[in-house]
């Protein structure tokens, strides 16, 4: 309620902290400051519902007119390098996604900028991304801007890189944060039972419960509240956030990142609440994105437990939809990973 986002203490950061990069910093009680409020981006349309594109060939039409990424580094042939500073300035939700004082690139956003990439490199954004790995966190230490090179290549592999960089000088080779490739067969509801909606005049936890438990600030906290939970599915309810994401000049946004949010967010919860433990993304097999257009106020999410790979991570299959089942976003073997 009043704007701050919430801290993350454990005696081991795990994945969130796999490079050290962390442990060398003092302890800040200061948050990164925001830009302010901002609107989302306007709607940039979607194919229509009985349109719908092959599933082999699935797109979501033309890059958008203002894409993420800043600069084209190279282009030649199929291969395209392109690269994206992250930065409070330019990025103030970045402040709502901080852990200990410290910005994290969402890995919603990694998506989305992998997305653009594909799109820039072969004319069309990619309604698929599959193989994806969410390896190597991207943060902003002590608040300062952080460069990430995105390459995309002839037969759809997507990686984002950097280098690190001591007093002007490249230390070592670059370090791999997430990759992905443009994928095929677009799923909806294949494998997964349509849930019943229930009435909304209540919810088993409320944003408030979710949020006292999850670090993320107002532009991030796209859940309004889980509707029902049990050890093999749980269903929460989509709300738009009510800080946007940009203070000034929206971002058409290609790839439903605050959507895959809401489903990244529902897995989590159903592990916080059943195995007492906070997760989060660590791979998602197929990330399926069947309309683009902007969405509607409230969304339903659910989610199906599909049990654990090792001891440390959990598995899922999601979807975000409307009162009438139509799909706007998939998740297909989606995993968690414990972070200590």
């Amino acid at each position: 309620p009043d704007g701050h986002a919430e801290a993350v203490l454990a005696g081991s950061m795990g994945k969130l902290d796999v490079d050290a990069q962390l442990s060398s910093l003092p302890v800040s009680g200061e948050r990164p400051r925001s830009a302010g409020p901002a609107v989302l981006g306007k709607d940039v349309g979607g194919a229509p519902e009985d349109a719908a594109p092959s599933p082999a060939h699935a797109d979501l039409g033309p890059l958008p007119e203002r894409p993420r990424f800043q600069k084209v580094l190279s282009q030649e042939g199929g291969k395209l390098v392109v690269e994206k500073t992250f930065a409070l300035e330019s990025d103030p939700w970045l402040a709502d996604h901080a852990i200990n004082g410290v910005p994290y690139m969402p890995g919603v956003m990694g998506l989305e900028l992998l997305a653009e990439t594909a799109g820039k490199a072969h004319g069309r954004v990619p309604a698929i991304l599959s193989q994806v790995r969410f390896s190597l966190p991207v943060k902003l230490l002590r608040n300062r801007p952080i460069c990430v090179r995105v390459e995309s290549d002839e037969r759809g592999d997507l990686s984002i890189r950097t280098d690190f960089v001591k007093k002007g000088v490249k230390l070592g080779g670059p370090r791999t944060h997430f990759t992905a490739r443009t994928g095929v067969g677009l799923q909806s509801w294949e494998g997964l039972t349509k849930p019943a909606f229930p009435p909304r005049n209540g919810f088993a936890a409320d944003a408030q419960a979710v949020y006292s438990a999850y670090f993320h600030g107002p532009s991030f906290q796209v859940l309004a509240g889980i509707l029902a939970i049990t050890e093999d599915s749980v269903l929460a309810l989509y709300r738009t956030p009510s800080k946007p994401l940009w203070a000034s000049e929206p971002r058409e946004l290609s790839f439903q990142p605050m959507l895959v949010e809401a489903a990244f967010q529902a897995c989590g919860y159903r592990d916080l609440h059943f195995a007492k433990r906070m997760t989060l993304p660590d791979s998602v097999e197929r990330v399926s994105v069947l309309e683009r257009g902007l969405p509607p106020e409230e969304l339903f999410v659910y989610a199906e437990y599909r049990g654990q790979d090792g001891p440390n991570k959990s598995v899922y299959d999601a979807v975000v939809c409307d009162q009438e089942h139509r799909v706007w976003v998939r998740l297909s073997g989606y995993r968690m990973i414990a972070i200590a």
